[in-house]
């Protein structure tokens, strides 16, 4: 069951019930709140949708770590264009969580294509860069 069910709260407060005190979670999430709305200015709700995606997977604390580390390869970019296939319908939930339990990379790089296929805007201004 997800855990943010107050609209009412800081999003440090978001970020700590999301980490679980996990250094490595903490990062990533600092990560996604200061780079999502560059990556998917489509996004509504920038950063925080990809945290609050993480709760509605009920991806929490060392699992965030892992995403980021094993499964998206230390790859911002990797990590949101994930989140937003789940959201997109292009990979499902369990696929991701199953990666995560493995400790397996995705193959991120068609994740993004499909992505930014579906999303016009998704990561131009890295690619620009």
């Amino acid at each position: 069951m997800p855990r943010i069910n107050n609209l009412n709260i800081t999003t440090t407060d978001v970020c700590m019930e999301m980490c679980e005190g996990n250094p490595g979670a903490a990062t990533v999430c600092g990560l996604a709140l200061n780079n999502a709305k560059d990556i998917d200015p489509q996004s509504a709700l920038g950063g925080l949708g990809v945290i609050l995606g993480f709760d509605t997977m009920e991806i929490y604390g060392s699992h965030i770590w892992i995403l980021y580390k094993d499964v998206c390869g230390e790859n911002i970019v990797h990590l949101i264009a994930v989140m937003r296939a789940v959201q997109l319908g292009q990979i499902t939930p369990s696929s991701v969580k199953k990666h995560i339990r493995e400790a397996k990379p995705m193959d991120c790089e068609a994740i993004l294509k499909d992505v930014m296929e579906k999303l016009t805007q998704f990561n131009r201004k890295q690619e620009a860069a």
